[in-house]
C-alpha cells in the first residue's frame, strides 16, 4: 500500500531554485536571440551595402581601359575623372569607408584604382604587402568576404568585399574591393547590446522574479502552511484557517482539516476503546485479558523471564469493617507501587481482587533480583495506622532462563512463593497477636 511520507526536503527551496534556473535560462536565451538576431541583421545590411557599392563601382569602370592603366601605369584625365566617379560611389554609401580596385601578385596588391582624395590615396601601381596572400586572392576571387585584420591595418580591421573584374575577352583585370570598418559594425552592436539586449534581459529576470513571488504566495506558502500542519498534527476543524487563496488550494485544505479531525476523532475513539479493553479501571494497570493476549503471543518464545506475584494482605478483613471505598483506596496504592518498578520492556497486570502481576521478558536475572529486592525494602504502608486491620503487601517470584521459557512453570513458582510469604506474614502477626 503507498504511504504519503513527510519529508524534511522543502518544496519551496526545490522550486525556487527551479525558477531562478529558469529565469536565467529564459533572460539569457532572450538576450543571445536578440543580440544574435541583430547581428545577422547587421552583417546583412553591411554586406548588402558592400555588395551594392561594388556593382555601382563597375558600372562606373571600363574593363579595358582598366587594363590599359594597369599594363602602362600612366594617370590622365581620363583616369582622374574614373577616381571622382568612384569618390562619388563611396560618398553615395555612408558605411563604406574605403573603395578601391587591386590587382594581386607576389609581391602584394598593387593599386589601379583607388577613390580616396586625401594625401593618403593609393597611387596607380603602388603595391601594398599583404599577409595571407593565397586566401586573400582566393577570397576576392570568389567574391567572399576577405579576411579582417589583413587590408589597412592602419584604420583598424575592415569588413572587405570584393568582386572581380573582366574585360571584354574575359581576362581578369582585377578586384574592386570595398571596405566597410568593423569599429562602425561592432559600435552598432555594442549599443544595441546596451539599449536592447540588456534591458530585454532585465525585464525578463524581473517578470520571473514577479513570476516567483506571486507562486510564492499563491502555491508554495499555502502548501507549506498544510504541510506543516499536517506535520505537527496541528490541522484541526474550527482553528483559523492560514489558507486565504480561494482556488483549489484552499479546497484541499479544508479538505484535509476535514479529514484530520474526522481521523483524529475516529483515532480517539478507537484509542479510548483498546484503551478500555486492556486496562483495569481502578488501577490503570494492564488487566487479566491484557496478559492472556501477551501470553499467547509476546511471551512466546522468550529467552529469559523474571514473574513477581504481588497480593494484598487483610484486605478482605479490611473491606468487611471499612466498606470497599476504603478497600479500593489500599488496591491504588498498591497498583501505583507496583507501578513504580516497570521498565521499559516489563508490565504490570491486575490479576482481580487484591493480586497484581510483574512480568520481566527478556531480562538478566541480577537485574530481575535487583527490581524484586526494591520492590519489596520500598513497601508503603497501605492503610491509615490507627486502623483495626494492618494491610501489607505479599512478595512471591520465580526466574528462568532456559530457552524456550515455560511461563506456566514459571508462573505456577512464583504464585507458590508468594502463598508461602503469604503465609509466612499470617503467622508473624498471628504470634504478636497471641
Amino acid at each position: 500500500m503507498k504511504t504519503l511520507t513527510i519529508t524534511n526536503k522543502s518544496l519551496g527551496k526545490r522550486l525556487s531554485l527551479g525558477i531562478l534556473v529558469f529565469a536565467l535560462v529564459l533572460s539569457t536565451s532572450a538576450l543571445v536571440a536578440s543580440y544574435v538576431y541583430f547581428k545577422a541583421r547587421t552583417d546583412s545590411y553591411y554586406e548588402n551595402m558592400g555588395r551594392m557599392t561594388l556593382h555601382t563601382a563597375e558600372v562606373e569602370l571600363n574593363p579595358n581601359e582598366a587594363l590599359n592603366y594597369r599594363n602602362t601605369l600612366v594617370e590622365d584625365a581620363r583616369y582622374a575623372s574614373i577616381c571622382d566617379a568612384l569618390v562619388q560611389v563611396r560618398n553615395a554609401h555612408p558605411g563604406v569607408r574605403r573603395l578601391y580596385m587591386m590587382y594581386f601578385t607576389d609581391q602584394g596588391g598593387t593599386y589601379i584604382y583607388d577613390a580616396d582624395k586625401t594625401s593618403e590615396r593609393n597611387a596607380l601601381g603602388q603595391t601594398e604587402k599583404i599577409e595571407n596572400y593565397y586566401a586573400i586572392k582566393t577570397a576576392a576571387l570568389i567574391g567572399e568576404k576577405i579576411p579582417s585584420r589583413v587590408l589597412n591595418k592602419k584604420e583598424g580591421a575592415f569588413l572587405s568585399m570584393s568582386q572581380p573584374v573582366f574585360t571584354s575577352k574575359d581576362s581578369l583585370v582585377g578586384y574592386l574591393i570595398a571596405d566597410l570598418p568593423m569599429h562602425q559594425i561592432m559600435g552598432e552592436r555594442k549599443d544595441f547590446l546596451w539599449n536592447v539586449s540588456l534591458p530585454l534581459f532585465g525585464f525578463s529576470l524581473l517578470w520571473c522574479v514577479f513570476f516567483f513571488l506571486w507562486l510564492y504566495i499563491r502555491v508554495i506558502s499555502p502548501i507549506r502552511v498544510i504541510s506543516r500542519a499536517i506535520k505537527n498534527d496541528t490541522l484541526q476543524a474550527g482553528e483559523d484557517s492560514e489558507v486565504h487563496t480561494g482556488d483549489e488550494i484552499e479546497s484541499l485544505y479544508h479538505l484535509i482539516q476535514k479529514r484530520e479531525t474526522s481521523m483524529a476523532a475516529s483515532f480517539s475513539m478507537n484509542f479510548k476503546k483498546t484503551w478500555k479493553r486492556e486496562h483495569d479501571a481502578l488501577t490503570e494497570l494492564y488487566n487479566k485479558e491484557k496478559f492472556e493476549s501477551l501470553e499467547g503471543t509476546e511471551y512466546q518464545n522468550l529467552s529469559s523471564v523474571g514473574i513477581i506475584f504481588v497480593d494484598i494482605n487483610n484486605l478482605k478483613m479490611l473491606n468487611e469493617i471499612y466498606g470497599r471505598p476504603v478497600g479500593d483506596i489500599v488496591i491504588k496504592k498498591a497498583a501505583r507501587h507496583v507501578d513504580r518498578f516497570l521498565e521499559d520492556h516489563s508490565q504490570g497486570f491486575r490479576m482481580g481482587g487484591d493480586e497484581f502481576l510483574i512480568v520481566c521478558p527478556n531480562i538478566l536475572e541480577g537485574a530481575f533480583i535487583n527490581i524484586v529486592q526494591l520492590l519489596k525494602d520500598s513497601s508503603p504502608a497501605l492503610n491509615r495506622s490507627g486502623d483495626a486491620v494492618h494491610c501489607s503487601l505479599a512478595i512471591g517470584y520465580s526466574f528462568a532462563a532456559e530457552p524456550p521459557v515455560n511461563m506456566e512453570e514459571v508462573m505456577a513458582r512464583a504464585e507458590m512463593a508468594m502463598y508461602a510469604e503469604k503465609k509466612r506474614i499470617k503467622e508473624e502477626q498471628d504470634s504478636q497477636n497471641g
